[in-house]
């Protein structure tokens, strides 16, 4: 009851690092990392006060040569005739390594969600119902939710347009068929905001270690400014098209009469010209088609 170590077995005396009779002189909290102090005292109080009559708990323990080491503790009071504790049992199974592999496998996966949070491409991923498993910041923000709210809903839930919607799943249907990505899908998408987007689209199928495809990973580029342009670009292309199409009419038709009467000219009064007259004639005429070729140049 206060604490010092009746009994160990050689395999706690190889986990401590102390010997079995280095251990005997001992209390737990010697071998009890001060962090986990209050923690363990807790426990025993609750078995001493009769609250629990054994207990399951997880620390970390300060081995002989100074580094720790995680324990799984099962603790239970064994109770003497005057219904209290006489002394106590516990179990101890070293769980160190998976405790390593546990911490490796976390900061992995906050590594992985700064990545796709910090990336500027919108990302998601879907199971093989099209229903939303994750997705990156970017992607929460235009569907209007947490990252983790978005799990279990599917594109109806979300601010697209049924059409929208009904296309993505569409094109998520196709790519886990067919077990090939489809790059560069130009769709449009109806966000939170009430702002209609302009995405550049990649989905490609997820498969499981069997190469079964499980599901479907999704990224997107917003380009709505680009496509603006391109719009905008087209347009003026287009009224530039229609201003040398009314140009071209309106120049053609007295450039042709001009080379017309000065070849008529030329053909019956040429006998009755002059040498400088005949000259500005030819001018006339060279001068007037070689406006209708930069014209014809123009609308090419």
């Amino acid at each position: 009851s206060e604490g010092y170590f009746l009994n160990v077995n050689e395999a706690f005396c190889r986990f401590s690092g102390y010997a079995r009779d280095e251990l005997l002189r001992m209390k737990v909290a010697d071998v009890t990392y001060s962090g986990d102090l209050e923690k363990t005292a807790e426990n025993y109080r609750q078995l001493i006060c009769g609250e629990s009559q054994a207990l399951d708990y997880r620390k970390r323990f300060l081995r002989k040569w100074g580094d720790l080491a995680w324990g799984h503790v099962s603790l239970a009071a064994v109770v003497g005739d005057q219904g209290q504790p006489d002394y106590y049992v516990g179990l101890v199974l070293d769980i160190t390594e998976s405790k390593r592999i546990q911490e490796q496998i976390r900061e992995s996966r906050q590594m992985l969600r700064l990545v796709l949070d910090y990336i500027p491409q919108h990302v998601f991923w879907k199971d093989c119902d099209s229903v939303f498993c994750g997705c990156n910041r970017n992607f929460a923000r235009v569907a209007g939710v947490a990252p983790h709210d978005l799990i279990g809903k599917t594109d109806f839930e979300l601010p697209w347009t049924p059409e929208e919607a009904e296309f993505y799943r569409e094109c998520d249907r196709r790519v886990m068929a067919a077990g090939v990505p489809e790059l560069h899908i130009i769709e449009t998408q109806l966000q939170a905001d009430g702002k209609k987007a302009w995405l550049d689209t990649n989905k490609i199928p997820m498969r499981d270690n069997t190469g079964k495809v499980v599901g479907i990973l999704g990224t997107f580029d917003d380009i709505t400014e680009r496509k603006l342009a391109e719009d905008e670009l087209l347009r003026i292309n287009r009224e530039l098209d229609a201003f040398a199409c009314t140009v071209s009419h309106d120049l053609r038709t007295p450039l042709t009469a001009i080379i017309s009467y000065a070849e008529v000219l030329q053909g019956l009064y040429g006998s009755q010209l002059d040498e400088q007259g005949l000259e500005c004639l030819a001018k006339i005429e060279s001068q007037g088609r070689r406006m209708l070729a930069v014209m014809e140049d123009l609308l090419v």
